[in-house]
């Protein structure tokens, strides 16, 4: 049950993440997919005093969206 509860809570804020990053992305229509999550990156990560841990999190999530655009479990998985 701890495991299950860990793998969701993980899940969910992987999840939580890339919605920050999309949706900070999301006003800059006419730039270039990877120029807008570049954009959104940095004003995220401006935004909090964040550990490098999360900073590493923040950094593979949005290379996976430069990557692509849809993500799935895979993603999580492989980092």
């Amino acid at each position: 049950l701890r495991k299950a509860w860990k793998e969701t809570r993980n899940e969910d804020i992987a999840a939580r993440l890339i919605g920050h990053i999309r949706s900070a992305a999301v006003g800059d229509a006419l730039k270039p997919l990877e120029e807008r999550v570049d954009h959104a990156l940095t004003r995220i990560k401006g935004e909090n005093d964040w550990s490098s841990e999360q900073l590493s999190s923040l950094d593979r999530l949005a290379q996976a969206l430069k990557e692509k655009v849809v993500l799935d479990d895979d993603v999580f998985k492989t980092g």
